[in-house]
């Protein structure tokens, strides 16, 4: 209300080129949730809980004078590593655990790793983060990953004050950070998109296919005209309709595809932080497109 449609009230107040309208741009693409069908959808389930490491970066600025080398890239790998191992801990598993996590690796911005390979605790390296801010957000991204409608079982308890006693954080805070992310949740649930549905993971993955897929279709003949051109992609597209691409084929294919999106302007919404967890889809789908044509070059290669 304060800043109507096509009205910057910081762009009016403050000098064009100013370390304070820099600051302000960086802010408003870091929150922005509406840029695309995917940023839409996708900041509303997990970046926007990332969020806070730039707090704790620019923490680190002020008081050193610079962002500690691969600071940011740490703390992002150490998020991912304990929602992980949380999730392992859940008495109820969900068979949408598994896509929440490939959510977060999707979200990361400063680390370049595809997959969280941390098997306890201890290999972390928790010394890292002596800061209390730093250690009560890691407490708290445990937590949320934790919470299913109030209810804390044991195992998940164990595992929330474990984590607190390697930091050197009371139990106190522990139970505090427990009951009021369930006093936030409880009382704003109906506001928060991720829980209101009995499977947030799931539903986010559903919309979001069912909009690809569309997408797709509407670019079909342009999407079709540059894949025929590569016949290493004609070829391994059509090989995955039949069997399991390996690490070397899927990475072959992930890279074509991509530099195919660069050239089609809606469809550079796969290049977004969080795209590349939509790549599947699109593999799955562009064979459809042209079944004759795969169809063929998968015979001439067997």
């Amino acid at each position: 209300e304060m800043n109507p449609e096509g009205f910057n009230l910081f762009k009016i107040l403050l000098p064009k080129d100013t370390p304070s309208l820099a600051l302000e741009n960086i802010i408003d693409q870091r929150v922005q949730t509406n840029d695309s069908i995917i940023s839409k959808n996708f900041s509303h389930l997990v970046t926007n809980a990332l969020l806070f490491i730039d707090v704790l970066a620019f923490r680190q600025y002020l008081e050193k004078g610079a962002i500690p080398e691969k600071y940011l890239k740490r703390i992002e790998e150490t998020v991912l590593g304990i929602v992980a191992l949380a999730l392992k801990t859940k008495t109820v598993k969900s068979q949408h655990d598994d896509l929440l996590i490939k959510l977060f690796e999707a979200s990361i911005r400063y680390s370049k790793f595809s997959k969280v390979t941390v098997d306890t605790l201890e290999t972390l390296q928790l010394d890292y983060f002596n800061n209390k801010l730093e250690q009560y957000y890691l407490i708290d991204m445990a937590g949320m990953a934790l919470w299913s409608d109030g209810i804390v079982e044991n195992e998940e308890s164990y595992f929330l004050y474990s984590l607190g006693s390697m930091m050197n954080i009371s139990d106190d805070f522990v139970t505090k950070s427990i009951d009021t992310t369930n006093t936030f949740i409880t009382t704003h649930k109906k506001k928060i998109p991720y829980f209101n549905y009995s499977n947030p993971v799931k539903h986010f993955y559903d919309q979001m296919t069912q909009s690809v897929v569309k997408l797709i279709v509407r670019n079909k003949n342009r999407l079709v005209k540059e894949i025929i051109q590569s016949k290493e992609l004609m070829v391994l597209l059509a090989y995955s309709t039949t069997r399991d691409l390996d690490a070397k084929e899927k990475k072959k294919v992930k890279k074509q595809l991509l530099d195919i999106c660069k050239t089609i302007p809606s469809l550079t919404i796969f290049l977004l932080p969080g795209g590349s967890l939509l790549l599947p889809i699109l593999i799955k789908f562009i064979p459809t497109l042209l079944p004759s044509a795969f169809n063929e070059n998968l015979d001439e290669n067997e």
